[in-house]
């Protein structure tokens, strides 16, 4: 298997041929169903999860105002183009309401995507005790008149971490989703399926703090709730895959 989680994300699974419908094939040769053994398939997972994963008033704002509505549910819950604009929906409604910033709306932070989460990160990565970098990065985007408080930075990285955990908790569960569906499509049960590397790669994956560790504690312990072992999937970095994959395809003309 393989995952792509930064702006936006996708997966791709190794699957026996049979798993799929001969529809999906389209029109290939006898000699050609009769040799495949096994399919590369492009998941496109980020349109799954309506109807299935919890949402709150801010999923179901950002949705409604988004202009593809339902289009990419997962998408639009664990990202990197979303995990900021969740962020900034609740601190808007905070300032509107419960006087956070002392009711005042810092600059640009009422534009729609306009906390990039890049300041989620930072004040996630802060682990001084006056999140003296977190509150540099957040005003430089987004001005205030007056500094804000101490609890009131508090609260930015609390929702971050939040946000960006549940973001983890969600994408764990449709990789384990996914991993079920591969390992039934081979005839398994989960406690007999070999261990299971998923490659890879994108920003947040890659780079958000502790979000690739939330990850795979969730999916040991979905594996083991399974029936498999703690660490049966794992999630590896990839690093340049993109010019990995260019490569391949090159060579893949050449060979033609």
């Amino acid at each position: 298997m393989s995952l792509i989680l930064g702006t936006g994300m996708n997966a791709a699974v190794f699957l026996p041929v049979a798993a799929l419908g001969s529809g999906k094939y389209g029109e290939r040769p006898a000699s050609w169903h009769a040799a495949a053994q096994r399919v590369l398939v492009n998941t496109e997972l980020s349109m799954f999860g309506k109807r299935v994963l919890p949402v709150t008033r801010w999923d179901e704002e950002l949705n409604t105002k988004h202009m593809l509505p339902d289009f990419q549910p997962l998408e639009y819950l664990v990202t990197g183009r979303y995990l900021g604009e969740i962020v900034r929906l609740i601190l808007v409604e905070a300032i509107k309401t419960a006087g956070l910033f002392k009711s005042e709306m810092p600059s640009r932070l009422d534009e729609p995507y306009g906390l990039d989460t890049g300041i989620l990160a930072a004040f996630q990565s802060d682990l001084s005790v006056k999140l003296s970098r977190a509150r540099s990065s957040f005003l430089k985007s987004h001005a205030l008149s007056s500094p804000p408080r101490q609890h009131e930075l508090e609260f930015i990285r609390e929702i971050s971490q939040l946000v960006s955990r549940r973001a983890a908790v969600y994408l764990a569960t449709a990789l384990h989703a996914l991993w079920i569906v591969r390992t039934a499509s081979e005839g398994l049960q989960p406690g007999e399926a070999s261990h299971l590397t998923i490659a890879c790669n994108g920003t947040v994956i890659e780079r958000y703090p502790e979000f690739r560790c939330c990850c795979q504690r969730q999916l040991d312990e979905l594996c083991e709730l399974s029936g498999a072992s703690k660490g049966a999937v794992t999630l590896e970095m990839a690093p340049e895959s993109s010019i990995f994959g260019a490569a391949v395809a090159v060579c893949c003309i050449e060979d033609s």
